[in-house]
């Protein structure tokens, strides 16, 4: 019942996402290779037997494993300068974006300097 299951679950209702089964084995295997949880772990391994999708996180050790295993990987500083470059989000919601991951997020604040002079 958290907010973000729920979003996901109406989404797949929605058809805006599909939700795609994987190997356990291959879950388990990252999780415990990398010292991750399920969520995490069920990413890299989905995007290990679906060549060609983007790893979207910023979780270290996500990254780390993503890396590790050559796969597209973005995070989310990326994923705001790329919709505002692609016009489908204007410089305000941008920026907006990018003021509530400095202050939700762990990032160090030259990444979001660097991002917001992208975008200004």
């Amino acid at each position: 019942m958290f907010p973000d299951a729920l979003l996901l679950e109406r989404l797949q209702h929605q058809n805006q996402i599909k939700i795609i089964a994987i190997s356990k084995n291959i879950m388990e295997k990252i999780k415990n290779d990398f010292n991750m949880g399920k969520g995490e772990a069920s990413i890299i391994a989905a995007a290990l037997e679906n060549k060609g999708k983007v790893i979207i996180t910023d979780n270290k050790q996500g990254r780390k494993a993503a890396t590790i295993h050559n796969l597209p990987l973005a995070g989310s500083i990326e994923i705001i300068i790329d919709l505002y470059k692609k016009k489908k989000i204007n410089s305000q919601k941008a920026l907006e974006a990018l003021q509530i991951i400095q202050e939700v997020g762990w990032f160090h604040p030259y990444l979001i300097e660097k991002a917001q002079e992208d975008i200004q």
